[in-house]
């Protein structure tokens, strides 16, 4: 399987402005030489970084603490905390620093390059 990425300019209106968008595709050639073309961001959603959403609601559970405490000490909203616990976002760097840090393990046991904290 091939992956190729690619870059699209596209324009949109807003409040009567033209906006320059560009938005990047993933293009995913199979075998069968059918192509599809998939957002960069559905690929992280669906693939996830190697657990890393089943690993923040795991350490969260293991202090005890709810989605909205989690939020207030890394310094986030309730929908993100949730967003990252059901993988359809993944945290900025500051947020995985701060998480690794709330949680006392490292950054790399949290996206799964290491089994231990």
């Amino acid at each position: 399987m091939a992956v190729t990425d690619k870059k699209t300019k596209q324009t949109r209106r807003v409040n009567g402005q033209e906006e320059k968008i560009e938005k990047q595709k993933r293009w995913i050639s199979r075998e069968d030489g059918k192509q599809e073309d998939k957002m960069a961001a559905q690929d992280v959603k669906k693939e996830g970084i190697n657990g890393l959403s089943d690993r923040i609601r795991e350490q969260r559970k293991k202090m005890g603490i709810t989605q909205g405490e989690m939020a207030r000490r890394i310094g986030g909203g309730i929908r993100t905390v949730n967003d990252y616990e059901r993988g359809t976002r993944q945290p900025s760097y500051a947020k995985l620093l701060a998480l690794a840090t709330l949680f006392n393990v490292s950054t790399d046991y949290l996206l799964g390059v290491k089994k231990e904290f």
